[in-house]
């Protein structure tokens, strides 16, 4: 894709690979679906901040 990261070290590379992450579409029905949680409604992300 063309992307190029500087970064201090690789650990935090790998944090921030999208591989880093489950989808939560999954892991909150699977919680639902254990009796572990009650969906209710679904958030939508508008940004993000970090700093």
């Amino acid at each position: 894709k063309g992307i190029l990261v500087k970064s201090a070290s690789m650990k935090v590379l790998a944090e921030e690979s999208p591989g880093a992450y489950k989808d939560i579409d999954q892991v909150v029905q699977v919680s639902h679906d254990l009796g572990i949680v009650e969906k209710i409604v679904r958030f939508v992300p508008i940004g993000v901040v970090k700093g």
